[in-house]
């Protein structure tokens, strides 16, 4: 095995609620060697200094980004965002994490006339086309949304996508500082978890009463998107998990594949190890469900038997032909 590099520094990944996780967006830095530290801020958790973390994201969360009156730490995440800016240090904020970013760089959060709360269709602007992490995600893909703000971007911010309901949906400020409205780190097993909590579908009922239906799906809508939405969130995580790519060595093993074509061909079995300046995680098994290409290279997706899904680099793979089993004579 190769000697491993010195301890990578952890991007920082603030979560506001306990159902607001990063889902499908750490298991990308994870099955790329990059590692993590979340801080559930909300349960009183003490944010690191900047010099502790080589990145930060910020999720979403049910509160408002203008209620630091109720939430005290809205404050002290939004001075953190902006010494992370000014250390030069990549940040990627979603939804409430987005809203607090363009506040925290200059921007202002206001109500949007109307929530999206669904998978919804984002039109990628010209800007957006262009950029390394936007353009990975088409023109035209599908989100899941879940919001009632909305951000007004920083002065000089680059406006990366809008949508009929809610004009700004992305922005970049700089090389390293993205905020989204939309959840990328959406994928199936989120979304099910959120429609499992306890009140969901009342909220979802009082919406669809007071906005137009249109912007506010049933929950079994939610489920039913989720099988085609998540393909454009798996691609753009993998694409925002690149923001975080700090070192060039990483290396994943396979311990085992099956059909010639190795790991193209859908369906293909496989079982991954993966290795890192974090060291070695436990192996994944599953199958291949797509080949997906964006800006920086080829990803794999590999779904679970439990459902989750994985996206793995294909340059970091390489096959280990005595891991193979062997057959008997």
């Amino acid at each position: 095995m190769p000697q491993r590099p010195s301890i990578q520094l952890p991007i920082l990944i603030i979560q506001h609620a306990p159902h607001e996780h990063a889902a499908a967006l750490r298991r990308a830095l994870e099955s790329q060697g990059i590692p993590s530290l979340v801080c559930q801020i909300w349960n009183d958790e003490k944010l690191p200094e900047v010099s502790q973390i080589n990145g930060l994201v910020s999720l979403g969360g049910p509160m408002g980004a203008n209620d630091e009156l109720d939430y005290p730490w809205i404050t002290e995440e939004i001075r953190l965002m902006r010494r992370v800016f000014a250390s030069g240090i990549p940040i990627a904020g979603i939804c409430l994490g987005g809203q607090m970013l363009a506040r925290a760089l200059g921007g202002k959060v206001s109500i949007n006339p109307h929530p999206e709360i669904g998978w919804f269709q984002v039109k990628v602007t010209e800007d957006g086309a262009q950029d390394p992490l936007m353009s990975a995600a088409g023109l035209l893909p599908k989100f899941y949304q879940w919001h009632y703000d909305t951000f007004f971007p920083p002065k000089d911010a680059v406006l990366l996508a809008e949508s009929a309901i809610c004009p700004r949906q992305a922005f970049r400020l700089g090389n390293l500082a993205y905020g989204f409205q939309f959840h990328p780190e959406a994928d199936r097993q989120l979304v099910d978890e959120w429609m499992q909590i306890e009140g969901t579908d009342e909220e979802i009922l009082l919406a669809r009463i007071a906005h137009h239906q249109s912007c506010v799906q049933t929950p079994s809508e939610h489920l039913e998107n989720a099988k085609e939405g998540e393909v454009s969130s798996l691609s753009f995580v993998a694409a925002i998990s690149q923001l975080f790519q700090k070192e060039e060595y990483f290396r994943v093993d396979s311990a085992f594949h099956f059909l010639c074509d190795g790991f193209r061909e859908r369906a293909t079995l496989v079982v991954l190890k993966f290795y890192g300046s974090h060291g070695e995680i436990s192996p994944i098994a599953g199958r291949v469900e797509r080949i997906v290409e964006i800006p920086k290279g080829e990803f794999l997706f590999l779904r679970e038997t439990s459902g989750l899904m994985w996206p793995v680099r294909l340059d970091h793979i390489h096959s280990i032909e005595k891991l193979k089993p062997e057959r008997k004579a």
